[in-house]
Parts: structure tokens; sequence; C-alpha cells
């Protein structure tokens, strides 16, 4: 029979050699280190918004003109993420360029334009040239084809909206229904917008439709 104090030698000897063990391997550690270091030292990658910069600022202006008129509380989607975040402005969203897509803010979309369109916003100064981050990425559409204020009691006349309408030049439809906009239809409309194809102003309280809205115009005086 094994005495107590021989066990209790065994014990402690066991304890010592756990203590004992050796950490990895100098070789593990080598490898481990050179697989970890590039991803360690790589430089964090922005996130890369699928909204031109200057249709941001088409919006931030747009959005300005709706709060004036007391619609503030129907845009708090229309917010850009602190710069502090490092987060991108993006109002078009992650479904830009596709043909059902809508905008990550209420009632605006960012569907399908040709190439030459992106092209061409993509060199503009404000958008600083960033061709190949934009234009040559077939996801990476970024300008506002729609806007539908539908319903919204938009008040007081459509001319005072050329400021900040009048710059989205992208526009493939255009809905201000159901409000109480009042007086003409400014020549504006058909100028600022050639690829509109669709042009709803009904149920406000607008005179007349001048003939060069462009097609699929609708428009009432109730």
């Amino acid at each position: 029979m094994t005495s107590p104090r021989v066990l209790a030698a065994r014990a402690s000897s066991s304890l010592a050699m756990t203590r004992r063990r050796a950490p990895p391997s100098l070789a593990l550690r080598e490898l481990l280190a050179l697989f970890l270091a590039p991803l360690l030292l790589a430089p964090t990658r922005p996130a890369l918004a699928k909204t031109f910069p200057s249709e941001v600022t088409k919006l931030l202006a747009l959005r300005t003109e709706l709060e004036r008129r007391g619609l503030g509380y129907l845009l708090e989607t229309w917010r850009c993420p602190p710069a502090s975040s490092g987060a991108p402005c993006d109002p078009c969203g992650a479904s830009s360029g596709a043909s059902d897509s809508w905008g990550d803010w209420h009632y605006v979309a960012c569907r399908a334009v040709p190439l030459r369109e992106r092209v061409a916003a993509a060199s503009l100064p404000e958008n600083g040239g960033v061709v190949d981050a934009y234009a040559n990425d077939v996801g990476a559409w970024g300008l506002v084809t729609n806007v539908h204020l539908s319903d919204l009691a938009v008040e007081g006349t459509l001319a005072a909206f050329e400021e900040t309408l009048c710059p989205f030049e992208h526009l493939r439809e255009l809905d201000m229904d159901g409000g109480r906009l009042r007086g003409e239809v400014p020549a504006f409309i058909g100028r600022c917008f050639p690829r509109l194809t669709e042009l709803d102003l009904s149920h406000n309280e607008l005179r007349r439709v001048p003939c060069h809205t462009g097609p699929r115009t609708t428009a009432s005086a109730w």
C-alpha cells in the first residue's frame, strides 16, 4: 500500500510538470505572427457609399426646403451619420441601381441609368473625379432618378422649388400629387428634367400645365 507521503509527492510532481509546460513552440508563434500581421497592419478601407456626393448635396437642399414648409417631421430618414462615425452619407442605399430600388431615405430612389451618365457624374469636381470608384462598379449607381412626394400636403408654389429641384437632372419620375400647391406649373419643369418620363401633379391647386412639361404628365386643379 502506497503511503500518504508518497502519494503527496507524486501529486506535487504532477502539478509541477503541469506548471512547467512549455508555451507554443517558437516556430508556431512565428507562423501565427506572419499570418496575422497583414490583417492587423492593413489600413481599414472606408465604406463606399452608393450615392454620389453631388446627389447628397441636392437632397440636403431639398430637405431644407421641405423643412421650411413644415414637413420636417416626415423626413426622419433624411439624416447623415455623424462625421465621427466614419460611415458615409448614403441616401440611395445598398440597392442603388436596381430597377425596383428604393433609397434608404424615404421618397427617393436611385435606379439604373446608362453608363455615360455615371461616368459624367463621377467626373464632376464635387465628386472628386472618382471614375474608377463609381463608374466602373456596376453596383455604384448613386444618381437620384425618382422623387415621390405624394400625399405629403406640400404647400406653396411649385415655382419656389426651382432652386432645389432643378439640380436633379437625372430624374425620370417626379410625383408631387396630393398636395396644396397653387399657381401655375413653372417652365423649369420641362427645362431641368430632360429625361423625365413621369410627372404627377394631380390633386393640387395648379391652374395650368405648359405643353413643355414632357410625356406622361398628369396635373389637376383639385
